[in-house]
């Protein structure tokens, strides 16, 4: 791997492994300009996905982009990655994770059940990730596959007010898909979030 050179002390240190067993490997390649970067996540040698960084320049916040996912290799290490990517990004930095690998969360989305209930949605909320978008049709094809937007928020005051916005979804939601047990479970642990940040 070449040096790399990114001014956001976070994305430089996912750019540089750090926090990753020595299982994990990256390739780092350049991206399309000088603050963003090509990634890819490496299992023993197998490509468990492919991630993209940007740095950030100017009034534009950080980034990263998890897709190509190997739902094999990815599953059986999802918090630890989560965890790895998530320490990356500051208040207000986007995640974006690509879910046409995962059934689950795309049936979810399907039936209009609200974000943070599905699977990577709250493994994100449990990362501080508190506002959310699903980009279902990305324009141009430039912008990849589906995926979910999470962001952490900027201060405490956009925290709380996130998280009042995600209990009142979650309470409706709760109500209209109460027959399915992992709806009710994932409700369950935003509303206790929702308690202790009260």
């Amino acid at each position: 791997m070449s040096s790399v050179s990114c001014s956001h002390a976070g994305i430089a240190a996912l750019l540089r492994g750090r926090g990753l067993p020595s299982s994990f490997s990256l390739v780092v390649r350049r991206g399309r300009f000088r603050e963003e970067h090509n990634v890819e996540l490496l299992l023993n040698g197998f490509v468990v996905l492919n991630l993209k960084a940007f740095c950030g320049r100017g009034p534009y916040r950080a980034w990263v982009e998890l897709f190509n996912i190997d739902s094999k290799l990815f599953l059986p290490h999802e918090p630890l990655i989560y965890d790895w990517v998530s320490g990356s990004l500051g208040g207000g930095e986007p995640l974006y994770v690509e879910y046409s690998w995962d059934p689950e969360t795309t049936f979810l989305l399907d039936l209009g059940v609200p974000t943070v209930l599905t699977r990577i949605g709250i493994e994100l909320l449990q990362r501080g990730f508190t506002w959310f978008k699903v980009w279902y049709y990305p324009e141009g094809f430039m912008e990849g596959s589906p995926k979910i937007q999470g962001e952490k928020p900027r201060d405490l005051n956009q925290r709380r007010r996130n998280l009042r916005e995600l209990c009142e979804e979650v309470e409706s939601a709760s109500t209209r898909w109460r027959d399915l047990a992992m709806i009710s479970e994932r409700a369950a642990r935003v509303k206790q979030i929702c308690v202790n940040e009260g």
